[in-house]
């Protein structure tokens, strides 16, 4: 084995990380709008009928956070699951099915408390105890499902935080009569954080942001926010998450999206 040759590899990895957080900090760094213009944008989006709701002006902290995709984690934890699970690893997502679907309860409460425990089970769910139940993506996930149901999972970075990431998500998926067919799963290995927290944008200057870049139809509607943490950019194995505001929204004619804005210096992320 090449000892240095891996030693230098890792110390450009470091370097082009380096490099990158520097210029994202001094955009972040820069003079922010004063409150007559944010008054008058506002306006402006009343006055083509967006709806939005009261926004939060609150500024909270955040950093940035490395992380790797992991395949290799759940390769190695594929034979801990049930044997009643027929997995197959693709890429970095593993897909779990049952061969006889599972009834999961009569009500949402009940299919979200058998989920639940399905979850924080590990013979069932590898590491499953790193994940929540996430409402707003649920909600997003069964837009526009008739027949099935789709119900979202994502894996905690922080005690506040999650990855807002298909990168980091179990999503199960159920029939109309709440039985369960089975779920699939991504997660991120050796996530860590990067730099000091510093100053994000609050949820109305991340709005504002999304209006500007003319992702806000006239006649939309703000349904939710959130902010959680999404990919930003790959270097090497290892892709940098950013705390990032994410909101969905309805345009005129019933259609949803999610937009996403860099809480650190309120990009728009594609």
């Amino acid at each position: 084995m090449d000892f240095k040759k891996i030693l230098a590899t890792f110390l450009v990895v470091f370097v082009a990380i380096d490099i990158f957080l520097a210029f994202q900090w001094f955009q972040i760094h820069q003079p922010t709008a004063n409150p007559t213009a944010t008054e008058s944008i506002l306006s402006e989006m009343k006055s083509d009928g967006i709806q939005v709701g009261n926004l939060d002006t609150d500024s909270e902290t955040g950093a940035y956070i490395g992380g790797q995709d992991g395949n290799d984690f759940l390769k190695a934890n594929m034979d801990s699951l049930d044997k009643r699970w027929s997995t197959k690893l693709t890429g970095n997502q593993l897909t779990a099915t049952l061969d006889k679907p599972v009834f999961m309860g009569t009500s949402r409460s009940d299919v979200r408390k058998s989920l639940q425990k399905l979850v924080n089970d590990k013979t069932q769910v590898i590491a499953g105890t790193q994940y929540v139940y996430d409402a707003k993506l649920t909600e997003y996930a069964n837009n526009d499902s008739d027949n099935s149901a789709m119900v979202v999972y994502t894996q905690k970075m922080t005690n506040r935080r999650q990855f807002m990431t298909s990168r980091a998500q179990i999503r199960f998926l159920l029939d109309k009569n709440h039985d369960l067919k089975g779920y699939t799963q991504t997660y991120v290995s050796n996530a860590q954080v990067l730099r000091d927290s510093t100053t994000l944008i609050s949820e109305e200057k991340a709005l504002i942001g999304a209006y500007q870049y003319n992702e806000i139809p006239n006649n939309g509607k703000l349904n939710w926010s959130h902010m959680g943490y999404a990919p930003l950019t790959t270097v090497g194995d290892d892709t940098i998450f950013v705390p990032a505001w994410i909101f969905s929204v309805t345009d005129g004619t019933g259609n949803t999206t999610l937009l996403r804005i860099n809480a650190l210096n309120g990009a728009l992320m594609k």
